[in-house]
């Protein structure tokens, strides 16, 4: 693979669950040696398409290559080809971290000297070499994750595919599994391509895609796609918002929406803003508590690609 390629391809890929459609003409790719993200809510098809890169569920419509392999017809060599990391932990607490990853190991028919080496490689990468005679339980979260990376690259995959890697982890222990993520990714040249839906984590990756519906609303760098939305966000907070709003509307002539309660104005850039916030509390001051003048989110990115607000509920199956 050279360095313009795409580790993984999808290309209209649909999927159904009896009549619920989880998703829907899905097209996105992944670029080679990146840390590469694939956001959405609950319930945006994120989960079928990891267990479809995966190969842990047969493709039904469209296609996806993993490493330039078919997940349709060469899934026992796409298989050879990734690394995966499931949001569940995977490891035997009652052994030993290192005999985990001797077992892992010995799945793959590796053994001796190369398994030994191996461990010992991917153990120091990940700052675990020290820790391989302590027993998993007494391990914490965040070592516990490191062992399973290194478990997923004993066979030395193309790609490490991972799902929720912070699940059930507090923020400092995400911090720290971040930081291993970045030194892998530097140490090894590795692609890594994650599943989440938390937007502190999509911000760390190079490449994002937003899935929402079981579509792929939106994709590119997280700052790339923060710059094209070309606007600063107002938020006011009040206790009578959708009165406020209304006023806002039918007395400035200044259109905006409701967003968790609070009153959204998109203004095209900072002067705007600026200028915006000195009418409103000039004629307004005494309704609202607050007022904020801010650049665009992750949030606000995909409040602007999927049409609604990321905490809006949506059915799931």
């Amino acid at each position: 693979m050279n360095n313009n390629a795409h580790v993984i391809t999808v290309e209209n890929c649909s999927y159904r669950y009896e009549s619920h459609p989880a998703l829907n003409g899905v097209s996105l790719s992944f670029p080679q040696g990146k840390i590469g993200g694939l956001l959405g809510p609950n319930g945006s098809g994120k989960s079928t398409l990891f267990k479809l890169l995966t190969t842990l569920v047969r493709p039904q419509d469209g296609d996806l290559s993993v490493c330039g392999l078919s997940v349709r017809t060469q899934r026992a060599a796409v298989r050879q080809k990734i690394g995966v990391v499931f949001q569940s932990p995977a490891l035997d607490k009652k052994l030993t971290a290192g005999e985990n990853l001797k077992h892992q190991g010995h799945l793959y028919g590796l053994s001796g000297a190369d398994l030994n080496g191996r461990i010992e490689k991917w153990s120091a990468v990940l700052g675990i070499a020290d820790r391989l005679g302590d027993i998993v339980e007494k391990l914490s979260g965040g070592l516990q994750r490191r062992v399973e990376i290194a478990k997923a690259l004993l066979h030395d995959p193309e790609v490490l595919l991972m799902d929720e890697p912070s699940n059930g982890l507090d923020p400092l222990v995400r911090m720290d599994l971040w930081k291993t993520l970045q030194n892998l990714k530097k140490a090894s040249g590795k692609s890594i391509v994650l599943s989440t839906h938390l937007m502190e984590e999509a911000r760390q990756c190079d490449h994002l895609v937003m899935l929402d519906g079981g579509k792929n609303v939106g994709s590119g760098s997280p700052q790339e796609m923060i710059d094209a939305l070309g606007a600063v966000y107002l938020r006011i907070e009040t206790e009578s918002a959708e009165a406020l709003l209304a006023d806002l509307t039918g007395q400035m002539g200044l259109k905006g929406k409701m967003e968790n309660e609070l009153v959204c104005l998109r203004a095209s850039n900072m002067e705007e803003g600026r200028d915006w916030i000195t009418r409103i509390t000039e004629r307004l001051g005494a309704r609202f508590s607050s007022i904020s003048l801010a650049k665009p989110s992750l949030d606000d990115v995909f409040v602007s690609k999927a049409g609604r607000s990321w905490h809006d509920e949506e059915k799931v199956s």
